[in-house]
C-alpha cells in the first residue's frame, strides 16, 4: 500500500465526539499563544465539527535536531494538504514535550561531521550535571556570551571547510548565515532552555519550509488543565491500568520495564524544576522525593487520589499516559511516531487503550535513511581520494575496501624491503607516515559517514525545496505495511544537493554504503 491510497479513504475515521471537539477548540487556542510569542502568524479560528480530522505529532524540543524529527512535521503538513483535496477539515497539531527530563543530551547538544579523529563536531551547549534530573522548561537559556560564541563557532566551521569550494562556498555560507540568524532571533525571543529550540523549529517549519501546522507546548496543556477529567478517570481505576501495562508488557514483548502496582503515571513538578514520581501508599497518600533537591511531596484529600483540580498544572504525563490521554481527548485520527523509544511506547499505549475502552489512533512511522553529500562529506572523500590514489569513479567501486587494504600491504611491502636493504632511515619513515595516515584518514571517513548529523549539515548542502522535493518523492515511492492499527513506511530519501561534484546524485547511497563498509587494521 502507497500512502495516497491510504489517504484517500478518508471514511475510514471516527466522527469526534463533543468532548474531543471542546478540547480541540482549547487546544487551538493553546497553540495560539505560542504562536504570538514565537513571532509566528496566529492560526486562525477553525470551526471545528465532529467530522474534523486530528492529525497529531511531537516531540521533545532538541537542539537542531536530525532530519528525522522534521519529517514527522511534514508528514503532518502533506497528509493534512492531501485530505484537504478531498474537502475534508484537518488540524494538524505539533507538541513540544517541554516538560521532559533534561537528561538527554540531544536537548542542548547535537552533532555535524567533521574531519577530525571523532568524524564529528558537537554543536551546542552543555547541561551542568545538577540541572539534569530538572524539567527542560524550567532551565534558564544559554547567556548571551556563552551563545555568541557557539554561532560563531558554527559560522566559523563552514567558512574554514569551504575554503577550497570555489564558488559553492558563498551559497553554503549564505545558507548557514541565514539559520544562524533564525537560532539567533529564536534565542531572542525565549525566555527558556525549552523555548529557545521550539521556536526556532517552528519558525523553519513555516517560515522555510511553509508548513500549515499548530505548534503547541505540553507545559500549557497541563496549565489549562486540558485532559484533567481523562487523567482523573485512569487515577480512579489506577489498580486496572496498572495491571494492564504489565501484563501487556509481557504479551506484547516491548522492551519497556514494568511497573509497580502503585505507580502513578503522572510526574508532579517541584518548585525546583525537577520531577517527583509518585507511589499511592496504603495511607491513602501519595507521595515521592524530588531527585534534584530532596523535598517530600505528599497528597492526600480524603482519598487515595491526588486533587487533579489543583494540582494538575505543576503535572506532566509520563510517555504511555501521554499517548492514551492525548489520543482520548483529541480524537486523534492519525499520529506520526518516530521509529525509536517513541514507536516502542505508542505500540503499549495502543494496547492498553484497546483493553481499557480508550480511543486508538493510527499510529504512522517513517522508517528510513538520509543520503546527501554535504561540506565535509565532499572534503573526506577528497582526502581518500588523494590519501589511497583513487579516483571519483573509484568511491562507487564494490572492491573499494580491498583496494584500500591492498594499498596499505604495498606499504607494508616497500617498507618491510627497504628495511631488509637497509634503506635511508628518513624514506622508511615517510612510507611509515602514510601507512599510518591512511588507517587514521579511513577511520575518519568510516566515522563521518556513519553519524546521525544534525539537519543543520543537510541545510546547508541544500536549499530547503530540494529537501522537500527528496520529502515529497520518498514518500510518493514508499511503501506502507499494516498491522492493526500501526502503519511502517520504508523510503529512504535521496537528496540531489546543488554542490557542485563530479558524483552523480543517485550514486550517494552507494557511496555512503562503500564508506561505512571500510575497515582497516
Amino acid at each position: 500500500m502507497r500512502i495516497n491510497d491510504f489517504i484517500m479513504q478518508p471514511g475510514q475515521f471516527n466522527l469526534l465526539n463533543p468532548q474531543q471537539e471542546e478540547n480541540l477548540i482549547k487546544l487551538i487556542d493553546i497553540s495560539k499563544v505560542f504562536h504570538k510569542e514565537a513571532g509566528m502568524s496566529v492560526p486562525k479560528s477553525a470551526s471545528i465539527s465532529n467530522r474534523t480530522i486530528v492529525l497529531e505529532s511531537g516531540h521533545q524540543p532538541n537542539f537542531l535536531p536530525y532530519p528525522g524529527v522534521w519529517k514527522k512535521a511534514f508528514l503532518l503538513d502533506y497528509i493534512s494538504k492531501q485530505l484537504r483535496t478531498f474537502g475534508v477539515h484537518v488540524i494538524p497539531v505539533f507538541g513540544f514535550a517541554d516538560y521532559n527530563l533534561s537528561t538527554a543530551s540531544y536537548l542542548s547538544q547535537n552533532q555535524i561531521p567533521a574531519f577530525n579523529r571523532q568524524g564529528s563536531e558537537n554543536i551546542g551547549f552543555k547541561i551542568l550535571e545538577k540541572d539534569r534530573w530538572r524539567c527542560f522548561h524550567s532551565l534558564d537559556k544559554p547567556s548571551e556570551e556563552r551563545f555568541s560564541a557557539e554561532i560563531e563557532k558554527i559560522r566559523r566551521f563552514y567558512l574554514d571547510n569551504t575554503r577550497n569550494m570555489n564558488s559553492d562556498r558563498d551559497i553554503i555560507v549564505h545558507r548557514t548565515e541565514r539559520l544562524m540568524d533564525l537560532l539567533k532571533k529564536s534565542h531572542e525571543q525565549a525566555r527558556t532552555y525549552s523555548e529557545m529550540n521550539a521556536i526556532f523549529f517552528s519558525r523553519i517549519c513555516t517560515e522555510i519550509f511553509a508548513f500549515d501546522i499548530l505548534f503547541f507546548r505540553y507545559t500549557d496543556v497541563q496549565k489549562k488543565g486540558l485532559f484533567v477529567e481523562i487523567s482523573r478517570q485512569i487515577l480512579n481505576d489506577l489498580k486496572k491500568y496498572n495491571e494492564s501495562y504489565n501484563r501487556l508488557i509481557s504479551s506484547t514483548k516491548v522492551d519497556i520495564p514494568q511497573i509497580e502496582k502503585d505507580d502513578i503515571p503522572f510526574w508532579y513538578h517541584c518548585e525546583c524544576g525537577g520531577k517527583v514520581h509518585l507511589i499511592e501508599h496504603p495511607s491513602t497518600v501519595l507521595a515521592g522525593t524530588c531527585p534534584v533537591c530532596g523535598r517530600e511531596h505528599q497528597f492526600s484529600s480524603g482519598s487515595s487520589m491526588i486533587d487533579l483540580d489543583v494540582n494538575y498544572p505543576q503535572m506532566s504525563l509520563n510517555a504511555i499516559a501521554r499517548n492514551i490521554i492525548f489520543s482520548q481527548g483529541l480524537g486523534t485520527h492519525i499520529f506520526i511516531s518516530g521509529t525509536g523509544g517513541g514507536l516502542r511506547y505508542g505500540l503499549l499505549a495502543d494496547a492498553i487503550s484497546q483493553e481499557l475502552g480508550f480511543h486508538r489512533p493510527l499510529t504512522l512511522a517513517w522508517q528510513s535513511k538520509d543520503y546527501y553529500l554535504g561540506v565535509v562529506h565532499h572534503r573526506s572523500l577528497v582526502e581518500l581520494m588523494r590519501t589511497f590514489q583513487l579516483h571519483f569513479g573509484d568511491l562507487t567501486d564494490p572492491s573499494l575496501n580491498v583496494r584500500v587494504r591492498e594499498y596499505r600491504a604495498t606499504l607494508q611491502r616497500q617498507i618491510a624491503e627497504l628495511r631488509e636493504r637497509g634503506g635511508a632511515r628518513k624514506e622508511i619513515q615517510r612510507l611509515e607516515g602514510r601507512f599510518l595516515n591512511s588507517a587514521v584518514q579511513a577511520a575518519i571517513l568510516k566515522k563521518i559517514f556513519s553519524i546521525t548529523p544534525s539537519i543543520l549539515d543537510l541545510m546547508a548542502a541544500c536549499e530547503p525545496n530540494q529537501i522537500l522535493e527528496a520529502w515529497v518523492v520518498a514518500v510518493s515511492e514508499a511503501e506502507i505495511d499494516r498491522d492493526d492499527h500501526l502503519l511502517k513506511m520504508h523510503q529512504d530519501v535521496l537528496y540531489p544537493c546543488d554542490l557542485r561534484s563530479p558524483l552523480a546524485p543517485d550514486k550517494i547511497p552507494s557511496i555512503h554504503h562503500a564508506m561505512k563498509a571500510i575497515e582497516v587494521e
